[in-house]
């Protein structure tokens, strides 16, 4: 798994960006699963994860 966008330069995250997560390896089957997964794990960020 893999941060990108906003969270990895400190100059532009702010307390309204999202945080934005590339994995692989999911199988598809589970990917949506997984999508939730990591929705739910913030309570101040949504969590986007691409595939």
């Amino acid at each position: 798994m893999m941060a990108f966008g906003s969270l990895v330069n400190r100059s532009r995250f702010r307390r309204w960006s999202d945080v934005d997560l590339a994995a692989w390896g999911i199988p598809d089957d589970r990917f949506y699963a997984a999508v939730g997964a990591v929705t739910g794990v913030s309570e101040k960020f949504r969590v986007d994860l691409i595939g």
